[in-house]
């Protein structure tokens, strides 16, 4: 009997299940609680950090950036914009497009202060005080469109370009058309006719259009009035007693 219980009891030691399982979730706890260590020790040294280099709130200071067109009468719309731009700051400056003027084109600028010249949509850093720009103007060159209004060169074409530069003065040349049973009278721009040989100066006009000098023509028939003679013949009747 004693023999017996020895057996069973061995056999019970044996069928014990193995402790693997509660190993493994000790060493996971043990894991976890390391991971909560060095998460607490960062977040202590961060507020170690703060504590000794405090961060202030950042401030900018603003500059007023103008734009000036200039003193110039042929001006179209605004002649003066500003801005606000953050000293030490690079920006872009304006392009040839900031304003608009008859027959002249902006090719640059001008720091008004110092005459310093600024090529357009440059970089420009922002001093720690206002600054003005004005516009460099250059006048534009046209090609003038003259219109034979029916009339046609020797190739047979109905217009032909001459060059004109705005606030030039031109020599209208003499007709280069031709027109069948008509004779050319002169140049009309503007409602003002001109003759060949006269002096014209070229206007400014705004981007995109052109200028057309047309061509003025009279007829080359000469009108015939006929002029009707009437004659009266008057008869007298003498009678004798």
């Amino acid at each position: 009997g004693v023999f017996m219980q020895r057996c069973w009891f061995f056999v019970l030691i044996l069928k014990r299940p193995p402790k693997k399982k509660e190993c493994f979730i000790m060493q996971k706890k043990s894991t976890v609680k390391k991971s909560i260590s060095v998460i607490t020790a960062l977040i202590f040294i961060f507020t170690l950090v703060i504590s000794a280099f405090p961060v202030g709130a950042v401030t900018y200071t603003y500059y007023t950036l103008t734009y000036e067109a200039g003193d110039y009468s042929d001006v179209v719309g605004s002649s003066s914009v500003s801005f606000e731009r953050i000293e030490g700051v690079s920006f872009d400056v304006a392009a040839t497009s900031r304003f608009s003027r008859k027959g002249y084109k902006i090719i640059s600028w001008t720091v008004k202060s110092t005459g310093e010249v600024v090529a357009a949509s440059s970089q420009y850093t922002m001093p720690s005080h206002d600054i003005t720009f004005v516009a460099n103007w250059s006048p534009v060159t046209y090609d003038i469109t003259l219109a034979g209004v029916g009339g046609t060169t020797s190739d047979g074409s109905a217009n032909t370009t001459i060059k004109g530069t705005c606030g030039e003065t031109i020599i209208l040349p003499e007709s280069p058309f031709t027109k069948s049973g008509y004779t050319f009278a002169g140049w009309k721009y503007s409602g003002v006719t001109y003759n060949a040989g006269d002096e014209f100066v070229v206007p400014g006009v705004l981007t995109g259009r052109k200028i057309v000098i047309s061509a003025v023509w009279k007829s080359g028939s000469a009108v015939t009035t006929a002029a009707t003679t009437t004659t009266t013949t008057t008869t007298t009747t003498i009678t004798t007693p």
